[in-house]
């Protein structure tokens, strides 16, 4: 693995120190976009300017916030909307999300729209974005023709400049199109999120530079779902090879778990004419059942960012207790004996919603909203409503599953949930549950497959 991928060198925690957030310098290059000269002016090189650059934003944000009329209100949505807006930066794009995303994106189908959409298929996506990301953790700009050192194709270098790289002056009108002055001004979109690569003119000579390294590798991986979801042939076969992605964890798992547990996979059930399915994965030790849901679609963008309507979170929510309920419809038939192959047992169960992103990254902010939609649709489906305090559910993002599943091979499928579903827990991210109760088992966490360097950089199987 190239060794920038490593979390080490991803680490923002050192700019953090300096008083600098990662999510400030995002606002401070969407504004310098919008607002600098392109040639001429004063040049911005020291840590003075930038901080402050960085103390005028921060001061424009707090008075904004100070006219809003519904600031008190409104401050637990603020709350959730500026987690999103952190979160990201704390859990950088690097081996973990690589992996899997290039595995859900591999799919055949998946990737049959992934070309048409990009030009590029999986492995040519990620070579090379993953080596111009290499060069622009070295290098400011990049030279066009592009350096033989990246060992990447040209046309799949012109392929990928076409899809994610544009101009000064296009991405300068991208922002007045969408440009937001009122309680949102910091969290309109910034371009570069979109197209990483600007291109610019140096001594005569095309170059592309890279303001902003990590928004290419979010681009390459969590980035490009957006771009992908409106094709007719996408939403379906993405999230059948996410589902199957989660199989292929605990099986990787279950091969050298300290206790062992059976895995149960999607079946279909009943009468031909009312076929169902079964949860989409279940895993099973000698202390307990987890029923295993994934659910590849993603947040809206709005529900993350717009906090002068309610409606985006609210529809949000209203989808996420759905997924829950359908855990829970599908548990009642379970135990009704319906399941071709899982049987009823005495053990616990816990139903568990895993997303191939973080949802909710302060759990409490929307608990009491989610718990009281589920009630709802609950009651709506004459289920037994006792079943959120004997089968308490929870959400998890896949990196958080990840975890889990690693801490549960060695510690066991109750020791873990119960911890979870502890009154204390039961609000908090799965992923603080974790490294505050089983630190010990997570020190020794193996990387996920890393054979899948072999594709993308073969050079770099060296070097893990």
């Amino acid at each position: 693995m190239p060794p920038f991928l490593h979390f080490e060198a991803l680490d923002t925690k050192p700019m953090r120190q300096t008083g600098l957030s990662e999510w400030e310098l995002d606002v401070l290059s969407r504004e310098t976009l919008a607002y600098s000269s392109i040639s001429g002016g004063r040049a911005v090189t020291s840590h003075s300017d930038v901080a402050t650059l960085i103390n005028l934003i921060k001061r424009l944000e707090e008075n904004i916030w100070r006219a809003y009329p519904h600031g008190q209100r409104d401050i637990i949505l603020e709350l959730n909307r500026s987690s999103h807006r952190q979160f990201p930066w704390q859990r950088p794009t690097n081996h973990p999300a690589i992996a899997r995303y290039y595995k859900i994106y591999s799919d055949p189908k998946v990737e049959e729209v992934l070309r048409r959409v990009t030009g590029l298929n999986t492995v040519e996506l990620f070579r090379v974005g993953i080596g111009l990301t290499g060069h622009f953790l070295e290098k400011p700009a990049l030279p066009i023709p592009a350096p033989a050192a990246l060992r990447v194709d040209s046309s799949q270098i012109d392929n990928f400049l076409r899809r994610f790289a544009d101009t000064i002056v296009n991405l300068r009108n991208h922002i007045e199109a969408k440009a937001a002055f009122g309680v949102n001004w910091a969290y309109v979109s910034n371009p570069l999120r979109d197209r990483p690569l600007v291109a610019v003119m140096i001594n005569g000579g095309p170059h592309y530079l890279c303001p902003i390294p990590s928004f290419l590798l979010q681009r390459l991986t969590s980035g490009i779902y957006y771009e992908l979801i409106s094709d007719d042939g996408f939403a379906n076969p993405f999230g059948a090879s996410f589902q199957r992605y989660l199989g292929e964890v605990l099986v990787r798992v279950q091969a050298n778990a300290s206790v062992p547990y059976a895995i149960f996979p999607e079946r279909n059930y009943g009468p031909a004419s009312k076929r169902k399915d079964t949860v989409d994965w279940i895993a099973t030790d000698g202390s307990a059942n987890l029923f295993i849901e994934a659910k590849a679609k993603r947040l809206a963008v709005q529900a993350k960012i717009d906090l002068e309507s309610r409606t985006a979170m609210e529809s949000q929510v209203s989808k996420m207790a759905e997924f829950v309920v359908q855990v829970y419809k599908t548990i009642v038939d379970a135990l009704d004996g319906k399941y071709p192959e899982w049987k009823p047992n005495a053990l616990p169960i816990y139903p568990i919603v895993v997303t191939l992103e973080e949802w909710f990254p302060l759990g409490p902010i929307v608990h009491g909203t989610l718990k009281n939609r589920v009630v709802e649709l609950m009651e709506e489906a004459k289920l037994d409503i006792g079943m959120l305090k004997t089968m308490p559910y929870s959400l998890a993002s896949s990196d958080d599953f990840e975890m889990a599943i690693h801490v549960m091979s060695k510690r066991g499928i109750d020791t873990v949930m119960a911890e979870r579903c502890s009154e204390e827990k039961r609000e908090w991210l799965l992923a603080g549950v974790l490294t505050n109760s089983f630190a010990d088992e997570l020190s020794d966490a193996e990387m996920f497959f890393p054979e899948i360097w072999k594709e993308i950089i073969p050079e770099t199987m060296g070097d893990q």
